[in-house]
């Protein structure tokens, strides 16, 4: 944290870093295209590994510099799942493997976050009261410039 908030690349550096981690563990324990069938660590690395990448994506979409490391973590991760070469096309392993890319995930997790932020009707958090208050000063509630400006 810092004043003017989450410091979003210092935040991502500590998740990829636990998510390496965790990559290396599961690739020891048959994570990889001769251990587990794929369809098992399909199943597993959204669970175990993409879930540590994605904590806090929801704050804020990401620009391009602090995207592009969760990226090739991420096509690491699916190199590592199918025992390809990494000269092996990244589009061909997400269309295979049905994953989106962190940034596509991003945008879809913080368009999430903010609808479900500005639908709620709880007043009992008053920093979200008060938030949501702004919001319909700023934009109209049936308006959809407030998702347009959230994924700029």
């Amino acid at each position: 944290m810092t004043k003017d908030g989450v410091d979003m690349e210092k935040s991502c550096a500590r998740r990829m870093k636990d998510a390496k981690k965790t990559l290396a563990w599961m690739r020891r324990k048959g994570l990889n295209g001769f251990g587990f069938w794929n369809l098992h660590s399909l199943y597993m690395y959204p669970i175990f590994i993409r879930s540590q990448l994605e904590y806090g994506l929801a704050l804020r979409p990401l620009t391009t510099l602090e995207l592009s490391p969760l990226q090739k973590f991420q096509n690491t991760c699916l190199r590592t799942l199918f025992s390809v070469p990494s000269s092996t096309s990244i589009a061909a392993l997400h269309l295979i493997s049905s994953v989106p890319t962190i940034k596509t995930r991003n945008l879809r997790l913080n368009a999430s976050y903010f609808y479900r932020l500005h639908q709620t009707k709880d007043t009992r958090n008053l920093m979200l009261h008060t938030y949501r208050q702004g919001l319909e000063a700023l934009y109209p509630p049936h308006s959809t410039s407030i998702i347009k400006a959230t994924l700029r």
